[in-house]
């Protein structure tokens, strides 16, 4: 950890101020404190100012990259990255999922009007939204695979999709 650090552009290379360095051996480690030190980080400056969003903002093929370059890092923010990309795919599938629920579901015709239609299409959307955060919260924090964590509430809702619209009146 260093107070000021200093990259030389275009390289690797770094110049560390009032810094201190800290060796983990088993049973004890040392702490070693220094003013100034030149050294060599594995790492390039873009990836110093990286935000968890920017994988939001990148193209498929490059959220592909970085999922593999974090994945040699042994990066804890793999599983955030996969999902993202997983989710890419997934979301539309939903779309027409929920299409077809509402279909299914306004189809029924009630001496009320449409509200109560409305009211049990609306809760489908929030329980799915519900399903897919519980899901990939768990994909993050437990290890729960990611396709699995952002495919799961879609394989869940087709099911009940199917069956809303099997028996929904013609």
């Amino acid at each position: 950890k260093a107070r000021y650090a200093k990259n030389y552009p275009g390289t690797n290379k770094w110049q560390l101020k009032d810094y201190y360095e800290k060796d983990i051996l088993f049973p004890e480690g040392t702490l070693k404190f220094g003013a100034k030190k030149d050294t060599v980080f594995n790492f390039v400056m873009e990836e110093m100012a990286q935000r968890n969003t920017i994988a939001e903002t990148m193209t498929f093929s490059e959220l592909k990259n970085l999922i593999s370059r974090e994945k040699l890092k042994g990066s804890a923010a793999v599983s955030s990255y996969e999902i993202e990309l997983h989710q890419r795919t997934s979301y539309p599938f939903a779309a027409y999922i929920l299409t077809i629920i509402g279909v299914a579901v306004s189809s029924q015709k009630k001496r009320g009007g449409i509200g109560l239609n409305i009211a049990i299409g609306l809760g489908f959307v929030f329980i799915y939204i519900f399903a897919m955060k519980m899901t990939t919260v768990a994909a993050i924090n437990v290890g729960f695979p990611s396709l699995l964590a952002v495919w799961i509430p879609n394989i869940l809702f087709s099911i009940v999709a199917y069956v809303l619209y099997r028996f929904a009146q013609k």
